[in-house]
């Protein structure tokens, strides 16, 4: 995978996108890329981009494609690191636009830990600017809080002009958010 004359890196294939997504959470959390088709992933699961410590910084283009007909389970995510959505975490600095997910998102986490699920986002901190969720987001936890929504679970940063078309639920032991775009205003308690 390299970048192209403006160093945007070009995603036409689940394999760019896979190793777009394993560049970002070795480390390069800060680079661009840009779809150039539409991405069927085929129904395999769908381990996020940017889970875990890692928060994407970059600036990512949908370029009004679609990536589809993928699963995020439990099982997906970097252990006791529980952020669900083609991305898991958005920086402060991070930009996700022009994209529409549609995959199935169904998180069960029995341990005690607080869950963001969303369509496009896990957790955002950053900017989602034109982007859409048909897929399904699911969201529960044995732990106090949970957080799911149709483009963001939890959302500190801004999210414009989307639209969600998928069904959202939550469930925990004491709270339970969740919303058609985000699920909570809340990056912490």
């Amino acid at each position: 995978m390299r970048p192209n004359a403006d160093g945007v890196y070009d995603l036409a294939t689940s394999q760019d996108l896979i190793d777009f997504r394993e560049a970002v959470n070795a480390g390069s959390s800060d680079i661009n890329a840009k779809l150039t088709a539409d991405i069927d992933l085929g129904g395999a699961n769908w381990k996020p981009i940017a889970d875990g410590t890692i928060q994407y910084a970059g600036k990512f283009d949908g370029g009004g494609y679609t990536v589809s007909n993928y699963i995020i389970t439990s099982n997906d995510l970097t252990p006791n690191s529980y952020y669900a959505g083609f991305f898991g975490q958005i920086d402060s600095g991070g930009t996700v636009s022009n994209l529409t997910v549609s995959g199935n998102i169904d998180i069960n986490v029995t341990a005690t830990r607080d869950v963001y699920a969303g369509g496009v986002a896990g957790r955002n901190g950053g900017s989602i600017t034109n982007c859409a969720n048909s897929g399904r987001v699911t969201g529960s936890t044995a732990g106090n809080y949970n957080y799911a929504g149709g483009v963001a679970g939890g959302n500190s940063g801004s999210i414009t002009s989307c639209a969600n078309s998928g069904p959202v639920s939550a469930a925990a032991n004491r709270g339970n958010y969740s919303g058609g775009i985000a699920g909570g205003g809340r990056w912490q308690r």
